[in-house]
């Protein structure tokens, strides 16, 4: 890419690539279908041993693509050479075995220059299968400012808006002095609240553009150590910290929020086969769960999650068969 068209770039579209080839030809389509000008395409290979780094090497010709290849060190790595890449004014960021709409960009960048505001959200809809849910932050029709405090409390209390980075729009200056952690999982989520927490004005633009695939088959779920579980715990915690510090109105609510984190935590330590002294590390987290059971039941959450809940407050065994049942419903 010359200089003149570095200067001329809007938006760095981040997109961390790891044995991901069959779902690349999709991807790219889509992001040939977007119609801003300004845009670049940064795709960093980390480290692919299925082919994926040869079909990158095929888009090279391209003069809004960048392809940079890496020895494997993660997807956290990756997204941090990516901002380093970026020349764009705005970032955002996909995965590349989930899917955008032909006007994802678009929407996104009218959104932030109309309201001239840091970063943009949107609604988003999960693919499981050939199931499609869609996920809406607001009922409005209209793009429309939308609160910092509003935001936290909707991720607190909601999976509406989540800490991940896809859906969102950023002004790239929002990852300044806050690069991604090393870690496997959830590396994302401290970097996502640190920006929003950092942003002037956040904007909401209505519509699902951006399709997240759920049942990923080269997913972490099945194999998560106890370090991978502690971290993302661990984030939920510091996302606490933070809430009590700058937004203590939603103190109950991020101590619901850690709380259904340890529940999560205790799921992983079931379905993971990396593991060992499986008991011991379930009690680890459950442990002070029932103290909060009154206040779990008394949110707006959903019914899964409240009897899910219910069920890690009593214990491993009892946890370990109920999810060995679903996994068995699930196949009938």
């Amino acid at each position: 890419m010359g200089n003149d068209q570095q200067e001329s770039v809007v938006v760095s579209v981040i997109i961390p690539v790891f044995n991901v080839l069959q779902f690349l030809p999709r991807l790219v389509a889509d992001c040939e279908k977007q119609q801003v000008s300004g845009t670049e395409f940064i795709f960093i290979d980390d480290g692919s041993t299925d082919g994926s780094s040869n079909f990158l090497d095929g888009l090279q010709t391209r003069s809004n693509y960048i392809i940079i290849h890496q020895n494997n060190a993660g997807v956290a790595v990756a997204r941090n050479v990516g901002l380093k890449a970026a020349h764009g004014d705005y970032v955002c960021f996909i995965d590349p075995d989930d899917s955008i709409s032909d006007d994802y960009i678009a929407t996104l960048v009218n959104a932030a220059k109309t309201n001239a505001t840091d970063v943009v959200l949107s609604d988003w809809a999960t693919i499981q299968g050939s199931s499609i849910s869609y996920h809406h932050i607001s009922k409005t029709s209209v793009p429309a400012e939308i609160s910092q405090d509003e935001v936290f409390r909707t991720a607190l209390e909601s999976e509406r808006i989540l800490c991940s980075l896809w859906a969102k729009l950023f002004s790239k200056h929002l990852f300044n002095d806050n690069s991604f952690p090393i870690q496997r999982t959830c590396s994302d989520f401290v970097p996502c609240f640190t920006a929003l927490s950092k942003a002037e004005s956040i904007c909401y633009a209505p519509g699902a553009y951006y399709y997240y695939t759920s049942d990923r088959n080269s997913s972490l779920q099945n194999t998560q150590t106890t370090n991978d579980i502690q971290d993302s715990v661990m984030v939920h915690q510091q996302l606490a910290r933070f809430i009590h510090d700058q937004i203590p109105t939603l103190n109950e609510s991020a101590i619901l929020d850690l709380a259904y984190a340890r529940v999560q935590a205790c799921v992983h330590i079931c379905k993971s086969t990396k593991v060992s002294n499986k008991h011991r590390e379930f009690r680890r987290y459950a442990k002070h769960l029932y103290q909060h059971l009154i206040p779990v039941m008394r949110t707006q959450g959903s019914l899964s999650g409240k009897c899910l809940y219910v069920i890690t407050t009593l214990g491993y065994f009892t946890t370990q068969a109920s999810l060995t049942i679903r996994m068995l419903l699930h196949r009938i």
